[in-house]
């Protein structure tokens, strides 16, 4: 059980998740503090079920989505919904993944790597969207066209988000200047 579970993360380089300080929640907790306190540690990752007693998974992910602190937080659909419209619905509501159980402890472990390996080359900001290996940006959804540099001015102001940069370190990071020259 735990032990081989322990073993496997290991074997794919997960280790050291399982040193990180974890609390398990008890079902008798309230899903509104459990979620306070998922925005509150910023997981790198969210695992959630659909069928939860008091609230769906598909209330707590549009929360979480609608949160900013959460926004940008890749999110994996465990439940045994298993019909086509269930794994359709999940992903339309913002999970970056959906698996149903029952479900082997490798694909898990599989289907974790690839969300958070996706999950580094997208930056977010509210509706904003910028995937990297892909070089494009969506708001809302729709793709936008951007300029070279307009693209890398969004991808330094989403690097930073809700932080003020100094003129020379825009003008250094995205034209590449010391900012010498007077504007």
């Amino acid at each position: 059980g735990r032990r081989r579970a322990r073993e496997l993360l290991e074997a794919q380089g997960l280790g050291d998740a399982l040193k990180r300080p974890m609390k398990a929640l008890s079902k008798g907790m309230a899903q509104k503090v459990q979620l306070v306190s998922a925005i509150a540690h910023r997981p790198e990752l969210v695992i959630l079920d659909v069928m939860l007693p008091d609230e769906d998974g598909y209330q707590i992910l549009a929360k979480l989505r609608a949160d900013p602190a959460c926004a940008a937080t890749p999110v994996i659909m465990v439940t045994a919904k298993t019909s086509e419209i269930d794994v359709v619905k999940g992903l339309d509501h913002g999970a970056d993944d959906y698996l149903c159980k029952p479900f082997g402890i490798m694909e898990f472990i599989s289907r974790v790597k690839a969300v958070l390996r996706r999950a580094a080359s997208t930056l977010r900001f509210g509706d904003i969207v910028l995937d990297d290996v892909s070089r494009t940006v969506r708001v809302g959804g729709v793709p936008v066209e951007l300029t070279f540099k307009e693209y890398a001015l969004l991808h330094l102001f989403l690097e930073h988000p809700e932080e003020v940069l100094a003129r020379e370190r825009i003008m250094k990071d995205v034209w590449d200047t010391d900012d010498l020259l007077e504007s």
